[in-house]
């Protein structure tokens, strides 16, 4: 499923997941635990979702709440990310994913969402914030 997410300020980011059922529940989870908005999904027909972000903590998509699952069988790593992710999700050091506050999310991905190898995860290993620096494009000024 391929999900464009917009946030408050009106940027956009694309995250795509692969699941072996759908990701239909696992968006929904996502949009829960997020003040981003999906703008439109697609697995299939692309839909266009009207989106309804919040202005809150983390209002940006560049700051994301990652999320590791593996699988059993070669220990691949699957990465999820929810974009502005609710404060309400974070231990108090404000970094680290409680698993507490996304058990449904967790539940939806185990045995669904699929890792690099291609085998479906078993495991959800943990979460941390992680904000994406903005770097500007530099311009050289020559002197005469």
């Amino acid at each position: 499923m391929g999900v464009v997410w917009i946030d408050s300020q009106s940027e956009n980011v694309l995250h795509v997941m692969t699941t072996t059922a759908g990701a239909g529940t696992i968006l929904s989870d996502l949009a829960a635990l997020s003040n981003a908005a999906p703008s439109f999904q697609w697995e299939g027909d692309i839909v266009d979702l009207s989106p309804a972000p919040v202005v809150a903590t983390y209002p940006s998509v560049r700051v994301t709440a990652r999320l590791f699952f593996t699988d059993a069988a070669t220990g691949s790593i699957a990465t999820l990310y929810i974009p502005a992710p609710k404060p309400s999700i974070l231990l108090p050091d404000g970094v680290t994913v409680d698993p507490s506050a996304i058990t449904t999310l967790i539940t939806d991905c185990i045995g669904n969402l699929v890792a690099g190898s291609g085998n479906t995860v078993t495991m959800f290993t943990g979460g941390q914030l992680w904000q994406q620096r903005i770097s500007g494009i530099a311009s050289l000024q020559v002197f005469p």
